[in-house]
């Protein structure tokens, strides 16, 4: 045991072996492993400590929850490295389980209000949860009532968000707290960028460090992603524009080898579609046309108009109007807010976006108004002068994603 012991450890950066030492320690009940992204408290929370629990009840035919956003996203960032790292076999069933040490391990997606009831009836003897502050709420209540097995332990990790999160809130400012029996209860662990480098012991070299510091927007972005802080957006959300900096002259179209759009749907509110193109590398936004009160043929026109002009065949739009995406043979866009709020911010922060003189107006009329909800648990911008940039972040987000560098496209690629 002592072998196997000093083996796990050996695995371990300076930062991993001080919170599994603390938790050996303390045994609390509730563990959270909280902090920067690549900082490795997903490693040592599913990998290490969660193994180790469940090989506790070997062989006894017990229950056990995972959890994730989706059952998708709980496969492509736990799953599939459990089977990498151990060869455990964790191709699921048709309840969504596997067996591990003689025991059943069931898994859930926790998106969206009914995804607890999936779990209700249950005794689970413990819960892992990745990425816990993607959860509904609804889903982290359940999942506490359901571990009622004796000795059951749970293990969260997640990266920062809201401050005012209810994890943030009501778990992780809990730290330390007790049951009245001096049990420890709950007990919270920060994690940093600079807790995973290869000189701690940990996976990540110097040089991946700078460079993801280098390619993360300053402010918010960076006191989550390297620092692993719970700070909150404020102000405007595009704060990092500089008109004189991002604005460019309107290009000659046969510089252009690529181009793309974004639709965002609408009638009494405005309409948009936002022409891009790619030149040299950079994306630029080309032309701007924003109306009310038009039908979807109307719409449809305009698309026709501009894919004659520009051989424009990527309409990434609003996907809430299903049936005017398919009258405009449009592609259903990616519309997630933040994530898509931070791929733009990044691409105009690091020169990767500019904005044609011609759409300047327009586009900066919206920017300077479009501004972050002072208060909520949620995090989202205010819903008022958000149409042009709605549409933009559509496109930009669906088309690129987290891709760092804009590839050039000859025109022997165009499609």
């Amino acid at each position: 045991m002592a072998k196997a012991r000093d083996s796990v450890l050996d695995k371990l950066s300076i930062r991993q072996k001080e919170v599994f030492l603390d938790i050996e320690e303390h045994d609390p009940i509730v563990s959270i492993l909280h902090g920067s992204v690549r900082s490795g408290k997903t490693f040592l929370a599913d990998q290490i400590l969660w193994l180790k629990h469940i090989a506790k009840f070997r062989g006894r035919g017990i229950n056990f929850i995972m959890t994730g956003f989706t059952i998708p996203s709980l496969r492509k960032n736990v799953l599939d490295d459990l089977e990498a790292s151990y060869g455990i076999d964790t191709k699921l069933d048709a309840n969504n389980s596997f067996e591990l040490f003689g025991n059943r391990i069931l898994c859930f997606g926790t998106n969206n209000a009914n995804s607890y009831k999936a779990m209700r009836g249950m005794t689970a003897y413990g819960w892992y949860g990745n990425e816990i502050t993607l959860s509904h709420m609804n889903s982290v209540n359940e999942g506490l009532a359901r571990c009622s097995g004796d000795g059951f332990r749970i293990f969260w990790e997640t990266n920062p968000d809201n401050p005012n999160h209810n994890v943030k809130l009501n778990y992780i400012n809990r730290s330390g707290e007790r049951l009245s029996s001096g049990k420890m209860h709950i007990k919270a662990y920060h994690f940093q960028i600079e807790h995973n480098l290869i000189k701690n012991g940990g996976g990540l070299s110097e040089e991946y460090v700078e460079s993801l510091k280098k390619n993360t927007p300053e402010g918010v972005a960076t006191d989550r992603a390297v620092k692993g802080l719970w700070v909150a957006r404020e102000g405007i959300v595009y704060d990092c524009f500089i008109e004189s900096q991002m604005t460019c002259e309107h290009p000659p179209m046969n510089e252009i080898s690529e181009f793309f759009s974004g639709v965002d749907w609408g009638f009494k509110h405005p309409g948009v579609i936002c022409l891009f193109g790619i030149r040299k590398e950079k994306v630029i936004l080309l032309d701007i046309i924003k109306e009310t009160e038009k039908d979807i043929d109307w719409w449809v026109t305009e698309k026709k108009r501009i894919q004659a002009k520009h051989l424009c065949t990527q309409f990434y739009c609003d996907s809430a109007r299903p049936e005017y995406v398919l009258k405009f043979n449009g592609i259903n866009a990616d519309k997630s807010v933040i994530e898509g709020i931070d791929k733009m911010y990044s691409m105009l922060k690091k020169g990767e976006l500019l904005i044609s003189e011609r759409c300047i107006k327009l586009f900066t009329e919206e920017l300077y108004q479009y501004r972050w909800r002072e208060t909520g648990v949620k995090e989202e911008p205010i819903k008022l002068w958000d149409d042009i940039m709605d549409a933009c972040r559509y496109a930009l987000y669906t088309k690129f994603g987290k891709t760092e560098v804009i590839k050039e496209i000859t025109a022997d690629t165009r499609i």
